[in-house]
C-alpha cells in the first residue's frame, strides 16, 4: 500500500520484514530529529499499554535501534485503509463507527484527566515561540495580528481544562480504519505543548471542520463526497463534546492556537491561505 498522505515529518517510513513478519519501519532522517521520534515511540508504547478499547488498535513497538547517526523503530503493521480510501466507499453505518471510535478514545482520555486552571503564561509563551518563527514567512503582519488576537483571548478569562493523556496529533492522517470499520489504528503519537484531551478534539476537527487533510493528501478524492463525509463526522463529534462546559468555553481558543502552530511549516501558498482563513473563521 503506497502512502497517500504527506506532512512535515523528519521521518522515513517503509514496510519491511522482521523474523518473517511484515512490520513498519520508521527511521529518523536526521540526527536532530531522532530525539523527537524516540519520544513519539515512547508515547505510542505507553498509549498501547493503557488502551482497553476493543475498537482502537495501537500498533505494538516490536524493536528499536538508537545510534549516533539517528534512531529507528519497527512497529506492528496494520492492514487497514487510510482515510481517503475509507471515505471513498464508506457507508453511513461505517462512518458512525469511525466517529464512535474517536469519541470513545477521547472519552477514555477524559476519564484519566483532571480539570485544572492552566496559567495564561503557558499559552502566551507558546504564542511568543510561534511569533519568533515568523520572519521570512508570507503575510507576516497578518499573522502577528492573529497571534495578538489569540493572546487577548488568553488574557480575557481563566482557562480551566481537563489535563491528562492525549494523542497529541490526532488528525485523520494518523489513523487507519479496518475494512468493516470495527477498529481504528492510531499511530504517530506526539508530545504536545498542552497535555489535554481538548487538543485531540481540536486536531480531529482541524480535519472534520476545516478540511486540513484535503491539503495533505496525494490521493484523488471526490471533493463533494469528502465535504459531506466531513460535515457528517464533525456534527457527531461537536454535538457529543458540546455537553462539556470547558469545550463550549475554550474550544475556539485551543483550535486557534492549534492552527497558528502551523505557521512555521507554511511551505506552500495553499497552507498559508488555510491558516489565515481558518483563524479568520474562528474570530482571530
Amino acid at each position: 500500500m503506497k502512502p497517500t498522505v504527506s506532512g512535515n515529518s523528519g521521518c522515513q517510513l517503509s514496510l519491511t520484514q522482521r523474523n518473517g513478519v511484515i512490520v513498519v519501519q520508521k527511521r529518523a532522517t536526521t540526527a536532530a530529529y531522532a530525539p523527537r521520534l524516540r519520544a513519539q515511540i515512547d508515547k505510542q508504547r505507553c498509549a498501547a499499554r493503557r488502551n482497553r478499547l476493543p475498537g482502537v488498535h495501537i500498533p505494538a513497538i516490536v524493536a528499536e535501534q538508537p545510534s549516533p547517526q539517528g534512531y529507528c523503530a519497527w512497529m506492528e503493521y496494520l492492514n487497514y485503509q487510510d482515510y481517503s480510501q475509507f471515505f471513498a466507499t464508506a457507508s453511513l453505518a461505517k462512518l458512525d463507527r469511525l466517529a464512535r471510535h474517536l469519541i470513545d478514545f477521547i472519552e477514555a482520555e477524559l476519564a484519566e484527566a483532571t480539570l485544572t486552571e492552566v496559567p495564561a503564561q503557558h499559552f502566551l509563551d507558546k504564542l511568543d515561540a510561534i511569533a519568533r518563527q515568523l520572519p521570512g514567512l508570507a503575510n507576516r503582519d497578518a499573522k502577528q495580528a492573529q497571534l495578538a488576537a489569540l493572546a487577548r483571548r488568553v488574557k480575557a478569562q481563566p482557562v480551566v481544562l481537563p489535563l491528562g493523556p492525549n494523542h497529541g496529533d490526532l488528525t485523520l492522517a494518523n489513523l487507519m480504519v479496518s475494512q468493516d470499520a470495527s477498529r481504528i489504528g492510531l499511530f504517530d503519537f506526539l508530545d504536545s505543548y498542552l497535555d489535554s484531551p481538548l487538543v485531540d478534539i481540536a486536531k480531529v476537527r482541524q480535519d472534520t471542520q476545516f478540511h486540513w487533510s484535503r491539503l495533505m493528501t496525494r490521493a484523488r478524492i471526490d471533493r463533494a463526497r469528502y465535504r459531506i463525509v466531513m460535515r457528517y463526522l464533525d456534527q457527531q463529534i461537536d454535538q457529543h463534546f458540546h455537553a462539556y462546559p470547558w469545550y463550549r468555553q475554550h474550544y475556539t481558543l485551543i483550535q486557534g492556537i492549534n492552527i497558528a502552530r502551523i505557521f512555521p511549516y507554511e511551505h506552500q501558498p495553499q497552507v498559508s491561505d488555510f491558516t489565515h482563513n481558518t483563524l479568520t473563521q474562528l474570530g482571530f
